[in-house]
Parts: structure tokens; C-alpha cells; sequence
């Protein structure tokens, strides 16, 4: 379950995980106000497994037992300081009361103490990544993509990009477990320090 601030942001959501999903028949749902509450019943009573929504409409679709809570494993915040600061807060505890015990993700450019304070409702011994805003050189992210004609030249070609690239970490990212644990193998065997998280 993810809970955006606007609607538009709920569509994105729902179109980035009908991206990432479309290899694995991923079954998405936008739950919000100004569409059809049939529309809504039908998705969400058809087994929706990723529901994107905004605050109002989704507590009125848990509350009219359309949204079944009792198999949700993971509640999303996006934009999280706007959601816990505005007139979304209580809407959001009262979801929350609704879940069972899950996994909760905060996500936002800024959290501001006093959001993190309030988290402690919610969230049992949370683990907090944040990063100051003056440590995120935007203008130093650099994109590449290349075109290989085949898998067995990908770890000589990465090995290429990470060595023209003076970097002290870097976060790579592979499609399936087996591969990770094979790119985690290689590098390890190149006596790189490497981490792998394949979960």
C-alpha cells in the first residue's frame, strides 16, 4: 500500500509499478477520489496487489471492507514530511490502525526532527537513511547506458565504467538473485570489498 499527498503522484506511482511489474503480471490499482467507486470495488475486490492511493479514498474503500487489509505486508509514505505535517495525518493514523503488523517505508527529500519524532508511533526501532542536502552534488550524477551485444560482455564492460570513474562507492544493480550473488562472486574474486544484497 502506497499513500502519496496528490493524485497525480498516486498515478505515477501506480505507472512506475506497472513498469517494474510488467515481466511478472503485476496487478496495480490507483485508489483515489474522483473516479469510480465500481472501478475501485472491481480492482480492489479483483485482487489488486499493489494499491497506490491518496489518504481520503483509500480509508474509505478499508472502511466500506472493499480494501482488505489483513494481507498487506508493506505501507509507503511518499512524501512523507507533507503527509505527517498536513491534514493527512489523522487519516493516516486511522489507516494504520486498519493494518496488520507490516513493514512501514518513509520516503522524502526532506524530514524535517519533528516528523521523525512522530514516526515513533508507528515504527518500532526504524533504521533511518538520510543524507544532507549539501552531500548530494546533483550536478556530479553522471548516466550512462550501454548497448552490449551479448551477457558475457557485461562484467568486462562494468569493470571498464567503475575504472574510468574515480568513485569511493557504487551501488550496482542486476535483474534476478542468482545474478547478484554471481556479480558479488566476481568481484570479491578481483579482491573488490563488496556487499551483496540479493533479497
Amino acid at each position: 500500500l502506497v499513500l502519496s499527498n496528490t493524485r497525480e503522484l498516486a498515478e505515477q506511482t501506480t505507472k512506475v509499478m506497472m513498469s517494474i511489474g510488467q515481466f511478472m503480471s503485476l496487478k496495480t490499482h490507483t485508489c483515489i477520489g474522483g473516479r469510480s467507486m465500481d472501478e475501485d470495488q472491481r480492482a480492489l475486490l479483483g485482487g489488486a496487489q499493489v494499491v497506490s492511493g491518496t489518504p481520503g479514498r483509500v480509508y474509505d474503500m478499508i472502511t466500506r471492507n472493499i480494501l482488505y487489509t489483513d494481507k498487506i505486508v508493506m505501507l509507503i509514505l511518499d512524501e512523507a514530511d507533507e503527509m505527517l505535517s498536513s491534514g493527512f495525518k489523522d487519516q493516516i493514523y486511522e489507516i494504520y490502525r486498519y493494518l496488520p503488523p507490516l513493514q512501514v517505508v518513509l520516503c522524502s527529500a526532506t524530514i524535517p526532527p519533528s516528523i521523525l519524532e512522530l514516526t515513533k508511533k508507528f515504527m518500532t526501532d526504524p533504521l533511518n537513511l538520510l543524507i544532507q542536502k549539501n552531500k548530494i552534488p546533483i550536478h556530479d550524477i553522471r548516466q550512462y547506458i550501454v548497448h552490449l551485444p551479448s551477457n558475457s560482455l557485461k562484467l568486462e564492460t562494468f569493470l571498464d565504467v567503475y575504472n574510468s570513474m574515480t568513485v569511493g562507492q557504487t551501488i550496482a544493480f542486476a535483474n534476478s538473485r542468482e545474478r547478484v550473488i554471481w556479480l558479488t562472486r566476481k568481484l570479491e574474486a578481483m579482491s573488490f570489498s563488496v556487499t551483496g544484497i540479493n533479497g
